[in-house]
């Protein structure tokens, strides 16, 4: 055999020294790379094994199978499966039953298929020698990414082989036979070695219930799209949920970001939880939840072979606290920035801290001819002058040219006497010049703005004018972009996030995969149980549900996921479907995906759901045709790609940009606990601490005056953390106003005021307003007392004088005199805005009285709001539109009748047009006396003030209505509907009978009154037929008008025989014949029916 020595332009590690196993990347982020499917990947076959965690060179130890027979000598296709496509090439390699690299399959000592970042095979001719336990291994760059001191950043994967003569046909078929030289796969394999399994291979395959469609996934690349009322693999389980029908009224609604919402409630009978998921997208959408109290230890399930638990000192591992709504490398160390908000940009920067020195090192880019410049400035006002600037060009022949400089006005920015930058270099490549130099944080130049704590600078940025490389002078920019915020460069925390890019750019991450700490490769995590280790990446041990839907069918599955490597259904680790209800389908845009699962579990893929705070997850695939990468990946800088369409709807990869996922501390009982109503926080509490024990305790308490605002906070924290309270009008980090503490060993306790203005370490307020009262440690609970005006006139504070806020509440991580590191666990952010002074109508707090619901009723009510133009999203009670319109609503309600004796609540139903016609129930709590008392009250308060803060109320249309279910069918039914019909019909039958027995005997008597000579006006030639009584056709016309005319009805009746008062002359005394025949005709037209019926 031929051995090749494979080195990997790797200068610190090559592949027989690369190391350990699998699991942590980006923040909340998934970013699943590259595993074998054929030969198969070694169990568990993971594909984020990088060259940074996981032990080389396959990331996965030998010994759990499975093994592929191949013959010496033949040509096989190797084929593998990407969820991102990653910059660079790839290579095959042949091991030794040592792992030993003895064979490059792709011939070469480097890597091929660079120019197509999407290709997923790649044909290769085995040695003619036998190769006994070997193992074959894919090598994968990410070239975007880099590996520091490990240099470049690799996934691999291996899949073992047995190259040997004589293997049967049972052994080269996967276990199927072979006929005629061709193996004879049974469902669901397929392919010329029956090496592929998928879900189904036809419609036949999903039990009747489902279609058979292709989604490309990890090994599947069919699924079976079910029916409404039927889920699984093959839709052989017959679900509850049969109905697209959905009262969306029932759920708790939580809007994880604009295009994702939650809505749950938790079935207490049943001992389930149901939720649904509704996204705005057409692929496949995902949520997931861990327990708290889970460290970077629970990553030993499932065991390895020869793998041993980690120490549980937290240095033997790199793994590191994460912030959840960041993507970046768990290195706090870098940043980055862009000139616009879409994934490519014509100016881009990045730069890294080194923790060892003080040093910041930028990377300035920018698409600038060799004959322009380019510079990066640092401001206090997004102005030009009195920035400081750093401004250079690469000419045409590579010569590079950088300098310190200062502006002190709207001109070219002076160079500075003293340089106080070094490692500078550069480079011109495709009409693109990039710079990169490097300073100290504090150069203690005047001129230069110093990077330390506390000190933010907007960066400007500028490019595109002209030079003289002689004299060093630069005309006038063409473009200049200010970021949108102040960004800092604070101390750096080499086991805590990066920073993230400031607001102005279209996603926050760095732009490199930046630099871990510690060796290549561990492949041990620290810990030696679920509870024990390091902070957890917020996708390692996640319990979750994955769906898809295409019209009116679903697929839906119970899933795992160790670590960043795509979920795999439970089944893949050994487990079991626990979903007991799914379904899903798409309307009007939207992705709806709804499953049950009991609350308690029985298997180690499951995560039990309690009335407790855990950390959840959310995620949606990337939108055909505009998917995002940061920085750019292979496919948005290759031009040959072989699968243009790589996000294809429902396709499990990689799910893009922030706004497709995300983390939250989150309750699922919060609002859903069995006979409560929803307190308030009048009581000025918000969270729960049960004793001094309690791992979930997190306890915020408030009293307050005319001018001050008092905190108590109560954590469970090591000894050596800190804890915070934050308040912001959005439920976001930055802009976040944040007073942080903690207390010492020696009982020396500390209150900062701090500002965050982007998803880093709040700098300190220069403006210190938070005053600190007392603390105390008994057993692990911590707590802090402290003050602060309401108002403070800083600029960094927000007012809480007459206002509503979010309240965040952070803990864990690690501080030092005047720094802080990150949170090690997930910021609990109230879902509502808390005001003060309180009206008692956002956050519900949890220790808080709550009232039975035998002792609620429910008061129907409704009013009009004339200021409010109809829109007809609000007639959907899903729409954003009416949520925002009810939440205004809910709360100037509850400011105005909260003051009601035995008022509880009120809850907005619907709108009805006409302006806005609200419906609403007021929930009083007491006997039939005190709710009728209170709700009146309620309404009569209501009509007399008139208005509900900008809305304008009909006093007129207050009313109670008959109460009616929020889910109650406004038609009647089938069976109602007959019970009316057979009741009507008998009480007309009743009423024709009568009426026949009254004309039976009118006839009788009018037989018996009638004079032989009576002659009715309308009877023929042939009977009594006078001049006189003859009409002329304009009187008879005439006549006919005033008989049948509706505008006659109301005129006052005046006999005919009158002559003062009848029109028509020469009727004579005939008048009162006239009038008889009139009434006996009227009485026959009315009454034929009825007659024929009687007789």
């Amino acid at each position: 055999m031929v051995r090749a020595a494979m080195a990997l332009d790797n200068s610190a590690c090559t592949i027989r020294v690369l190391s350990f196993l699998v699991l942590v990347n980006l923040v909340s982020e998934t970013k699943g790379h590259v595993s074998l499917t054929y030969p198969p990947a070694r169990k568990y076959a993971l594909d984020f094994l990088d060259n940074l965690r996981t032990t080389g060179p396959c990331g996965i130890p030998k010994g759990l199978g499975p093994t592929t027979s191949l013959v010496p000598g033949s040509r096989i296709n190797v084929t593998w499966s990407i969820a991102y496509p990653h910059r660079g090439g790839y290579q095959l390699n042949l091991l030794d039953a040592n792992e030993e690299p003895i064979y490059n399959l792709t011939l070469g000592d480097g890597f091929i298929g660079s120019s197509d970042p999407t290709r997923r095979y790649q044909e290769v001719t085995l040695p003619t020698e036998e190769c006994r336990n070997c193992s074959i291994q894919l090598v994968r760059q990410a070239g975007e990414w880099s590996a520091g001191s490990c240099g470049q950043y690799l996934f691999w994967s291996c899949a073992d082989v047995n190259i040997a003569s004589g293997a049967s046909a049972s052994e080269l078929c996967n276990g199927f036979p072979m006929e005629n030289g061709a193996c004879v796969c049974g469902k669901p394999y397929s392919g010329t070695r029956c090496q592929y399994k998928d879900d189904c291979q036809s419609d036949g395959d999903c039990s009747g219930r489902g279609i058979c469609s292709a989604s490309e996934g990890f090994y599947h690349q069919r699924h079976c799209f079910c029916d409404i009322g039927f889920f699984g693999k093959r839709c052989e389980r017959e679900s509850s949920i049969k109905s697209l029908s959905l009262d969306l009224m029932k759920y708790t609604h939580t809007d994880l970001s604009p295009r994702f919402q939650l809505l749950h409630r938790i079935l207490h009978r049943e001992q389930e939880i149901e939720v649904v998921l509704k996204v705005k997208t057409e692929t496949w959408v995902g949520v997931g939840w861990r327990p708290p109290s889970f460290r970077s230890g629970c990553q030993h399930f499932p065991q390895l072979p020869g793998t041993s638990l980690g120490s549980t000192d937290s240095t033997s591992e790199p793994e590191v606290t994460s912030e959840p709504e960041t993507t970046a490398e768990p290195v706090s160390c870098t940043g980055s920035a862009k000139s616009c908000t879409d994934a490519s940009c014509p100016y881009e920067v990045s730069w890294i801290q080194d923790p060892t020195n003080d040093d910041v090192t930028f990377t300035v880019s920018a698409q600038v001819q060799s004959t322009e410049w380019l510079a990066l400035g640092f401001s206090s006002d997004q102005s030009m002058p009195n920035t400081d600037v750093y401004l250079g060009w690469v000419d045409a022949s590579q010569n590079v040219v950088i300098k310190d400089r200062f502006a002190t006005q709207k001109r070219e920015p002076t160079i500075d006497a003293v340089q106080n930058i070094y490692n500078t270099s550069g480079s011109f490549v495709n009409g693109s010049t990039t710079l990169k130099f490097t300073r100290k944080r504090n150069t203690g130049d005047q001129s230069d703005f110093p990077l330390t704590d506390g000190n933010c600078w907007y960066f400007m940025m500028a490019w595109g004018g002209t030079y003289n490389a002689n004299d060093g002078s630069a005309s006038y920019h063409k473009q200049r972009v200010a970021s949108s915020d102040k960004i800092c460069i604070s101390t750096c925390d080499i086991n805590a996030e990066s920073t993230a890019e400031p607001e102005s750019t279209a996603e926050p991450e760095s732009t490199a995969e930046p630099e871990p700490t510690g060796t290549c490769g561990r492949g041990v995590f620290a810990g030696t149980s679920d509870t024990t280790g390091n902070t957890p990446h917020p996708m390692d041990c996640t319990d979750m549900v994955i769906g898809a839907a295409r019209g009116m069918r679903s697929w839906v599955g119970d899933y795992y996921t160790r670590g960043r490597s795509t979920p795999q259904r439970d089944g893949f680790y050994g487990g079991s479907e626990s979903l007991t209800a799914a379904g899903g389908f798409e309307k009007d845009g939207y992705t709806y995906i709804l499953f049950r699962r009991k609350l308690k579990v029985a298997e180690r893929t499951d995560h039990e759901i309690s009335d407790n705070y855990m950390n959840l997850i959310w995620a949606q695939g990337q939108d055909a045709g505009s998917y995002v990468h940061t920085p750019a990946a292979g496919i948005e800088v290759e031009a040959n790609i072989s699968d243009k369409n790589f996000y294809k709807p429902d396709d499990l990869k990689y799910h893009g940009p922030r706004e497709h996922r995300g983390t939250r501390t989150f309750n699922f009982f919060d609002g859903n606990r069995e006979n409560t109503a929803p307190p308030n926080l009048c009581n000025n509490k918000w969270g729960r601490c049960l004793d001094n024990s309690d791992v979930n305790c997190f306890l915020v308490t408030w009293i307050y005056d005319t001018n001050q605002i008092t905190f108590t906070i109560k954590a469970y924290l090591e000894r050596d953390q800190w804890v915070g309270i934050g308040f912001n009008e959005n439920p976001t980090m930055p802009g976040t106003d944040v007073i942080v503490g903690w207390r010492t060993e020696n009982g020396e306790a500390v209150i900062q005021d701090r500002k965050a203005t982007a998803y880093a370490q709040p700098p300190l307020d220069s403006q210190q307003d938070a005053t600190l009262i007392s603390s105390s440690r008994v057993d692990s609970v911590t707590t802090l007392n402290f003050s602060r005006p309401l108002i403070t006139n800083d600029k960094d504070d927000i007012s809480l004088s007459y206002n509503c806020v979010h309240f965040i509440y952070a803990k864990g991580g690690k501080y030092s005199s005047n720094s802080i590191s990150y949170h090690d666990n997930t910021p609990i952010i109230s879902t509502k805005k808390i005001c003060i002074p309180c009206t008692g109508v956002e956050e519900p707090s949890t220790t808080s009285t709550e009232v039975p619901a035998s002792q609620r009723t429910n008061v129907r009510s409704e009013f009009k709001i004339t200021n409010t133009p109809w829109d007809s999203k609000l007639g959907d009670a899903t729409s954003q539109e009416f949520r925002t319109l009810a939440d205004k609503l809910h709360t100037a309600l509850l400011s105005l009748l909260t003051s009601i004796p035995g008022f509880v609540d009120v809850k907005i139903l619907r709108f009805r047009r006409g302006s806005v016609i609200v419906e609403f129930d007021v929930i009083m709590a007491g006997d039939e006396g005190a709710v009728a008392q209170g709700s009146t009250a309620a309404l009569e308060k209501l009509r007399t003030e008139g208005q509900l803060a900008e809305f304008t109320v009909d006093k007129d249309s207050v009313k109670l209505v008959p109460a009616k279910a929020p889910d109650e069918k406004s038609t009647l039914t089938v069976t109602l509907i007959i019970i009316i019909a057979i009741s009507a019909a008998g009480v007309l039958l009743i009423l024709v009978l009568g009426i026949c027995n009254c004309i039976r005997n009118r006839q009788q008597t009018e037989k018996q009154n009638t004079p032989d000579d009576y002659v009715p006006m309308n009877t023929t030639a042939g009977n009594r037929n006078t001049d006189s009584m003859k009409l002329s056709y304009e009187e008879w016309s005439k006549q006919q008008q005033e008989y049948n005319n509706p505008t006659f009805d109301n005129a006052p009746y005046t006999s005919l025989g009158s002559q003062s008062s009848n029109p028509y002359t020469g009727l004579g005394s005939q008048s009162s014949d006239n009038l008889v025949s009139k009434d006996d005709s009227g009485t026959k037209e009315q009454g034929t029916f009825i007659r024929h019926f009687c007789e």
